[in-house]
């Protein structure tokens, strides 16, 4: 839970610590509205576009876009490719948030949590993959059967940023 300022009380500290006058508190309901859509275009055998947009809406104000885009590179036919990849989003604040201190404890729902506050991020990466099609390669008697690499630098307008990197393997024990 999110811990609560409110900006009607007297701070309370312990040392230099400030003691939170309350936990988030929110609607026990939530419905939720999305709509997307993908669009892929072959531009030749080797490389391709893959698009993406989604619109989401939700009763408690947050209205938000996404978009992507991703362009897979065959480097060798059917078993390499390189993916560079780009992702948008920016959604609005729900009603029930404020910041720090911002609250007044006279209302019925309230949060600081700033994943539900007004924000944009950009989302930069790549990939690589490697399929093993005819499972003929070993490794410690383990028929793998492709490998995917993946980096993303994710940024927020809030000064919140990240790095991500994901591994993942198919393989076969028989």
């Amino acid at each position: 839970f999110q811990r609560v300022y409110f900006k009607d009380v007297a701070n309370s500290y312990i040392q230099n610590f400030h003691l939170a006058d309350d936990i988030e508190r929110l609607p026990n309901e939530r419905l939720k509205f999305a709509l997307g859509a993908r669009l892929n275009y072959y531009i030749s055998e080797a490389i391709s576009l893959r698009t993406f947009y989604r619109f989401y809406k939700d009763d408690w104000d947050i209205r938000a876009h996404t978009a992507s885009i991703e362009i897979p590179i065959k480097i060798i036919e059917g078993k390499m490719t390189f993916y560079p990849s780009y992702r948008f989003y920016a959604q609005s604040a729900t009603q029930y948030f404020a910041g720090y201190d911002e609250h007044l404890s006279s209302s019925q729902y309230y949060t600081s949590d700033f994943d539900l506050s007004k924000y944009r991020a950009n989302q930069y990466g790549f990939g690589w993959s490697y399929k093993n099609l005819y499972s003929t390669k070993k490794l410690w008697k383990i028929n793998w059967k492709s490998i995917d690499i993946k980096y993303y630098n994710y940024r927020r307008n809030s000064a919140f940023s990240s790095h991500l990197v994901t591994l993942g393997i198919k393989f076969n024990l028989f």
